[in-house]
């Protein structure tokens, strides 16, 4: 057999293993997430709970969110401060809530930089996505408050990292406007700095 005839075969047989282990890896991949989903209606009871009778706009917020990114693993309740002056911080607390009953007491720091200025308090609901398990969401999530979207006084931002997504949920009072770039970090413990 000539030599170009067996680097062709050989050439061949690599690629064919190639793409076998990329597509088992992707089979594994859609079987990482293995947290159970919370359906839309359970949602819409616990945002209830929080906010008092669901409003026709967060209705419309949840609706979107759920367009997007289907069924979430967990969610968190909670209250956040933020302000910013062309750098802005950000400091939350709450409750991580998981399918299986499990709950747990979660905090939060962020640090933004961009035009924003302003200051607010705000009751917060995060829905997570592709989460496989509870570590996976004590990282930092970078995103563009531009990626926002404000239906009635309901703003929702996505922020990833990695597969994991987080659409934060925020309703209060204060003002603050303005565009910036930062992340929010999630912590089992309150600290002082949002690195």
């Amino acid at each position: 057999m000539s030599l170009v005839f067996m680097r062709s075969i050989t050439c061949t047989l690599a690629l064919v293993l190639s793409l076998a282990s990329l597509s088992l890896a992707g089979m594994a991949h859609a079987d990482e997430y293995t947290l159970p989903t919370y359906s839309r209606g359970e949602v819409q009871d616990e945002v209830k709970g929080m906010f008092g009778e669901v409003s026709e706009n967060m209705a419309l917020a949840l609706n979107r969110v759920f367009e997007n990114y289907g069924s979430p693993n967990a969610f968190i309740k909670g209250e956040e401060n933020s302000g910013a002056l062309l750098f802005g911080l950000t400091y939350g607390a709450g409750e991580l809530n998981l399918k299986s009953g499990e709950r747990h007491e979660i905090h939060w720091q962020g640090l933004s930089l961009g035009f924003d200025i302003g200051a607010e308090n705000s009751q917060i609901f995060i829905l997570i996505y592709n989460l496989s398990d509870i570590n996976g969401l004590f990282q930092r999530f970078p995103g563009l408050a531009g990626k926002a979207f404000f239906i009635g006084g309901i703003g929702v931002t996505y922020l990833q990292s990695e597969d994991t997504v987080v659409a934060v949920m925020r309703s209060g009072v204060g003002i603050r406007g303005g565009i910036n770039a930062g992340y929010l970090k999630f912590r089992r413990e309150a600290t002082i700095l949002p690195f």
